[in-house]
């Protein structure tokens, strides 16, 4: 199964940067345009210098990923960056509030081995988007790092992996670093009956990515090219960084991931809302119960009840005079890793012809509210809500080698960026 190895890790200087909550960054992906240029402000050092590529009318632009190369090398020589002298294993706290709630989540950084998916050791849990992958391997051809880890979930059923990493929490931490009220905790694992231990434990398990499928494809498909390119294997191309941690962990949350549906640049809203919404009930009447809802609030609280009771639910949110409950007709439970394939087929595809649009425009957001606010607000011509994935149906999926949609989850929170980075040179 699973093959794990410490590695020496790059890590800001705190002699140089002062306060590591000034240079790392949740993923460039979650980022707004300002937020990103509020980082870069923020520190000369913040690693959204690193990792953040081109976007829009400049995305074939190679200028930013160049940067970032001589970033990385540069910051190297100058000591802002230093290489931990020994390989080692990286124990991640995260401490942060969801739901009013405080949550504790730990994870293990580590090297681990690649393999093609169809090996069955790392499998994924969600389909890609080519061009993010692009983006991904131009950044790592030019800083030949792993600047970001990928974050993979285990099953430790038959292994006390827990006891473990809580037993490498008891040394002093070697990095901290507050954002907000999110908390990160840095421990370094020396100890190599410790390492031993846990490389076994994690031997026995097969790892599901939860976050990061595109920078663990691109892992591969570097390998693959510098491999034709030289004639030679590379063995630190046969591994990627990660961090690791339990399916079993309440500090692993999976958020829902709502879809916003928009008109095309230049097409304006239908006029009337009442009776796209009179067709959708009628193409969806065959297999599903329609209900009305009074206002968004009951919307989302009629959805939360069709969840616990097993049933798959989506809101339709189309205007203040236009919410629909969907839920199916049977009373039998279902797979909630289907919901969004089924989502997608029933109710997002038929949206163009029932709305009168040649095509529509979908984004993302994990804020019910936020959705229906666009709604309201005209910019967007429904707003599609749904139930969060248990996580544990998300790994349950993975292993029987099923892919939901793209966006079909939303591990929260991000692994925060800057934290612990790794060189294939080294």
């Amino acid at each position: 199964m699973a093959e794990i190895q410490p590695f020496r890790g790059i890590r800001y200087n705190p002699e140089v940067v002062g306060d590591l909550s000034a240079v790392t960054s949740p993923p460039y992906d979650v980022l707004t345009p300002e937020e990103c240029e509020a980082l870069r402000q923020h520190s000369p050092y913040n690693v959204i210098r690193l990792i953040l590529g081109p976007s829009g009318d400049d995305e074939g632009n190679p200028q930013p990923y160049l940067e970032a190369g001589r970033l990385w090398r540069t910051w190297q020589e100058q000591g802002v960056l230093i290489a931990d002298e020994r390989p080692c294993l990286y124990l991640i706290q995260q401490e942060f509030h969801w739901d009013g709630r405080a949550h504790k989540r730990r994870g293990l950084v580590c090297l681990v081995k690649l393999h093609d998916y169809a090996d069955g050791v790392i499998l994924p849990h969600e389909r890609t988007f080519p061009k993010h992958k692009r983006d991904r391997y131009r950044l790592m051809e030019a800083t030949r790092a792993n600047l970001d880890s990928v974050f993979g979930l285990y099953d430790e059923e038959r292994h006390s992996i827990s006891d473990l990493l809580a037993e490498g929490c008891r040394s002093g931490p070697v990095a901290a670093s507050r954002n907000g009220d999110e908390r990160n905790t840095v421990w370094r694992v020396e100890d190599a009956a410790l390492i031993n231990e846990l490389t076994d434990a994690l031997a026995h398990e097969p790892i599901v990515i939860a976050d990061g499928h595109h920078r663990y494809e691109t892992a591969l498909a570097y390998r693959v090219d510098q491999f034709m390119k030289t004639g030679v294997r590379s063995v630190a191309l046969d591994y990627v960084m990660m961090t690791l941690s339990s399916v079993r962990d309440p500090g692993v949350l999976a958020l829902p991931t709502h879809r916003v549906v928009s008109a095309p640049a230049g097409m304006p809203l239908p006029p009337i809302i009442t009776e796209p919404c009179a067709a959708l009930v009628s193409s969806l009447a065959f297999c599903y119960h329609v209900d009305e809802c009074a206002s968004a609030s009951h919307l989302l609280e009629a959805l939360r009840e069709a969840a616990e009771q097993q049933q798959r639910a989506f809101g339709v949110y189309l205007g203040p005079r236009s919410c629909l409950l969907v839920r199916t007709r049977s009373s039998a439970p279902t797979d909630p890793a289907e919901d969004m394939d089924v989502l997608r087929e029933d109710i997002l595809d038929r949206l163009p012809d029932l709305l009168g649009y040649p095509s529509l425009d979908v984004s993302y957001t994990q804020s019910a509210a936020a959705a229906v606010a666009k709604v309201d607000a005209g910019a967007a011509v429904a707003a599609l809500l749904v139930n969060p994935v248990p996580v544990a149906d998300v790994f349950r999926t993975a292993l029987r080698g099923k892919r939901m949609p793209e966006k079909s989850t939303y591990f929260y929170p991000k692994l925060r960026s800057g934290l612990v980075m790794r060189s294939l040179d080294l």
